[in-house]
């Protein structure tokens, strides 16, 4: 079996900012978006995945908004020169080891498959047993 390539984490915003126009503003952002975590989610990210090397990290972030739950991430690959694995980047200083690339999220659920399918919404709540 082939050892995964890299390591993915999910984290909940409780306010999102407004995204960059140049991916050039995506590292400041990210480190702005750590800063306005709270305390105790900050602790528990760098206690639980601040001890984890690899190569490539995906951050796949999610926050409530006025038109529902918005999905959004960024991928952080090591630069060709760096040697090794290294801790994913919680500060300035660590994060110009890295390349950083913001990612679509789609969610995969039934609210948003079932209308594009052409399937009846009246079936949403059914359960439907396969023989």
């Amino acid at each position: 079996r082939e050892e995964t390539k890299g390591n993915g984490f999910v984290i909940p915003l409780k306010a999102t900012m407004p995204a960059p126009w140049q991916k050039e503003e995506l590292a400041q952002w990210y480190l702005e978006l750590l800063q306005n975590l709270p305390q105790d989610l900050f602790t528990m990210l760098t206690q639980r995945f601040g001890q984890q090397r690899a190569r490539e990290f995906w951050l796949i972030f999610n926050a409530q908004t006025p038109s529902g739950k918005t999905w959004f991430g960024i991928h952080f690959a090591l630069k060709n020169a760096v040697q090794g694995k290294k801790h994913l980047p919680f500060k300035a200083s660590h994060i110009e080891e890295w390349v950083l690339k913001a990612l679509p999220v789609l969610t995969f659920n039934k609210e948003r498959l079932m209308p594009r399918s052409g399937a009846n919404q009246s079936l949403l709540g059914k359960k439907v047993m396969l023989v």
